[in-house]
Formats: C-alpha cells, structure tokens, sequence
C-alpha cells in the first residue's frame, strides 16, 4: 500500500472538497468540480517551489 508521503502529487477527497498534496504534504484546498483540473495544473508546475498549507505548518511546529 502506497502512502501520501510516498507520493510525488494526490488528492485525498470527501464530502465535495479535496486536498492536493506534493510529496506528502498538503498545499491547497479545492472543491470537488475542480479537483482534477486543479491536480493537472499542480503535475504541470512539478519543479516549481509550493507553501504547504499554513494549517500543515502549524501543526508541524506543534510537533517539536
């Protein structure tokens, strides 16, 4: 089984929205009609540098 950390892109879906995440780390919020559009436009940037959700950061900070 592959996890989220293990992949290069993703989304992770429920209820009509989605997160996308890069190499395990959640970077934007979307609704459920733009998820795949919103996926494609993240595969394209691949190389260009992403903030992570500042949701994710402070429960980063948190940790330590």
């Amino acid at each position: 089984m592959i996890t989220i950390r293990e992949l290069s892109r993703g989304i992770a879906a429920g209820l009509g929205k989605g997160i996308i995440f890069k190499r395990g780390v959640p970077i934007r919020h979307v609704k459920e009609d733009e998820m795949v559009q919103a996926l494609l436009g993240e595969v394209a940037r691949f190389d260009e540098e992403t903030k992570p959700l500042a949701s994710f950061v402070e429960k980063e900070k948190q940790k330590h």
